[in-house]
């Protein structure tokens, strides 16, 4: 059995085939929505577990990054004795993968497999891959050679499977990789338009398609007009004014005013996906514009959806605003809890900066651009408010969009001009409470140490611990703690505590303990949480700590992790995007696991070294 979405193409199963969950899965494949794609997949029953939806899980495990898990399904598969086409190319783009990656000796191996594949099953999505890779390992004759091959398999498809979309990008593949570059584009904008929302599958497309046309020089803005790039915003506005208030601000009467320009903004920029809160007045109004549109949409709550609709909907504008946020929450593709209760104002402003993120790790996976979008007065506020988020999402490089709203003549927000406006306000730090990286860590098998290795354990494991801290820039970790075998280390920058993270697995790993007198098999679990906490003086020990509810969370996802593995959880996940723009780390996903001591089952995610 096929799948319809994977780097190439396919011709998918006949309509109807699946069961829903296993449908609604592949859907969100073909969309670039792999990690809810990995969670429905994860949470089949055993008994739905077929073939189909084991490659589907590989596939999306790949979409997402997560290479080494992909890798474990596919491994299980081939060990089964499966040889069909699928399983087969699944096992080839595993190396196309790490050959994307940088891995210049994997595209030998890539091409290989896909002609392997190619060869045992007639297939033409395996077929076009290994005429691809040909071309990029600089056999031309032979790429031009299979690509026609394939052609002529196309053209003695049934009607049905040449109305799909995979079937008609794989044409533009092999007009490309034969010299017709006008028939190509023409075939593509056919193929956009049978699924004009399937960015994860355009996607893919478009990446093949872009590497055939710089191995034959050709500029890749050939492409610009057959996949128009798509808009990921993430929003923030202000709430509908009060009964009453004082200073009208938002009143209800400029509601029609501000929903023409939200659904402006959004043609004006091709916004097909949107991650918001659910805040009465500007949240929920930009929602309900991309749900009439039937966009896409991702709600990020700071803390629980009943106590997020009395505090920031019904206690402000009444029950009938209450309904809407409903409405919208009921439509949304998918909400995010930051907090499992509500917190201080700086949670609002952590909230803005994992929209941020949230919007940039999508923005990536369908080949997007990000854009923030604002609807404020231009007045600067406190910590949490419209104002300091937009700013900080201005001033860390995301582009801003402000409406024309109040007295602000809207148009965009640069860099400098909000931190101008900020004057060197640290939005990271209010009330007490400060925006934190924590990281809780494991020695593996410290129970089991003699009494002297203790020692040891202490003066070599722990020593090259030190050294490692003692290389974080200077103000970065704010507290750092051990007991026994735990480390418990709280940093200022996300950056920072995922570089030491990933320092520290890196050392445990090269080390040769044995000459220490310490178990060869001495290894060691990190995971990593961000979120609001609040700077204390502890009364028993004297010391300056933290405390607080994400606290809580990063200690239940260290019991979990893999040894030798650094987890991460989504919020995370999203901080680090956003402070590092994607340049130096990627986070790849695991999946919704379970946390320690019965906590509940979170997005989680394996960091590394992009």
């Amino acid at each position: 059995m096929r799948t319809e979405s994977h780097d190439a193409n396919g011709s998918g199963p006949p309509e109807g085939s699946d069961n829903p969950d296993l449908a609604a899965a592949r859907s969100l494949v073909a969309a670039g929505d792999a990690l809810a794609a990995v969670d429905i997949l994860q949470n089949l029953p055993d008994e739905q577990l077929t073939l189909a939806a084991h490659q589907l899980l590989a596939l999306a495990l790949m979409r997402a990054g997560a290479l080494p898990d992909a890798h474990a399904q596919i491994a299980a598969l081939v060990a089964e004795g499966h040889t069909d086409e699928e399983t087969l190319g699944l096992v080839a783009r595993e190396s196309k993968a790490r050959f994307r990656r940088g891995d210049r000796n994997a595209l030998r191996e890539a091409r290989q497999a896909y002609l392997r594949a190619y060869r045992a099953t007639g297939g033409t999505w395996t077929g076009i891959n290994a005429a691809m890779l040909a071309l990029l390992d600089g056999d031309a004759t032979e790429a031009d050679r299979i690509a026609r091959e394939v052609g002529a398999l196309l053209a003695k498809a049934p009607p049905a499977l040449r109305a799909t979309f995979w079937h008609r990008a794989t044409a533009g593949e092999v007009a490309l990789l034969t010299g017709d570059t006008p028939l190509a584009l023409a075939i593509y904008r056919e193929a956009h338009a049978v699924a004009p929302r399937a960015f994860g599958d355009h996607r893919s497309a478009r990446d093949n398609a872009l590497a055939i046309l710089a191995a034959k020089g050709l500029a890749a803005t050939t492409l610009m007009d057959v996949f128009p790039g798509i808009g990921v915003a993430v929003f923030s506005g202000h709430t509908i004014d009060p009964p009453g208030r004082t200073l009208p601000r938002f009143p209800a009467s400029l509601e029609a005013n501000v929903i023409a320009l939200i659904d402006e903004a959004i043609a004006a920029h091709a916004v097909e996906i949107g991650i918001s809160g659910a805040a009465c007045g500007g949240d929920i109004l930009f929602l309900e514009a991309l749900q009439r549109a039937g966009k896409e949409t991702h709600i990020v709550l700071p803390h629980p959806p009943d106590e997020f609709r009395k505090v920031s909907v019904t206690d402000i504008a009444g029950e009938h605003w209450g309904a809407r946020f409903d409405n919208v929450l009921a439509r949304a593709n998918a909400v995010t809890v930051l907090a499992p209760a509500r917190g201080e104002d700086l949670a609002y402003q952590f909230q803005g900066a994992i929209m941020a993120g949230t919007a940039l790790l999508r923005a990536y996976n369908v080949g997007g651009q990000s854009l923030g979008i604002a609807l404020w007065d231009g007045q600067v506020g406190g910590v949490g408010g419209t104002g300091t988020v937009v700013e900080e999402w201005a001033e860390r490089g995301l582009e801003v969009l402000l409406l024309p709203f109040g007295d602000s003549p809207g148009g965009l927000l640069t860099p400098s001009d909000a931190h101008a406006l900020l004057r060197g306000l640290d939005l990271r730090h209010a009330s007490g409470q400060r925006v934190v990286s924590i990281l809780f860590a494991d020695a593996v098998g410290f129970s089991k140490l003699g009494e002297r290795q203790v020692k040891s354990f202490v003066r070599e494991f722990w020593g090259r611990v030190a050294t490692i801290l003692e290389s974080v820039p200077q103000g970065l970790l704010l507290n750092a703690n051990t007991w026994g075998d735990g480390l418990f280390l709280v940093f200022d920058d996300s950056r920072a505590a995922a570089d030491t993270a990933l320092g520290l697995a890196q050392m445990v790993a090269e080390t040769r303990w044995t000459s220490m007198d310490l178990p060869e098999n001495t290894n060691i679990r990190i995971a990593l949480h961000a979120g609001p906490a609040y700077e204390i003086d502890d009364p028993v020990t004297g010391r300056p700590g933290f405390a607080g509810m994400h606290i809580s969370r990063a200690a239940r996802i260290e019991p979990v992790t893999p040894p030798g593995e650094v987890y991460v959880s989504e919020a995370f996940a999203a901080l680090l995007a956003f402070d590092d723009n994607q340049e130096r780390f990627t986070c790849e996903y695991v999946g919704t696991v379970p946390m320690a001591k019965e906590y509940g089952r979170f997005r989680t995610y394996r960091l590394a070294r992009r």
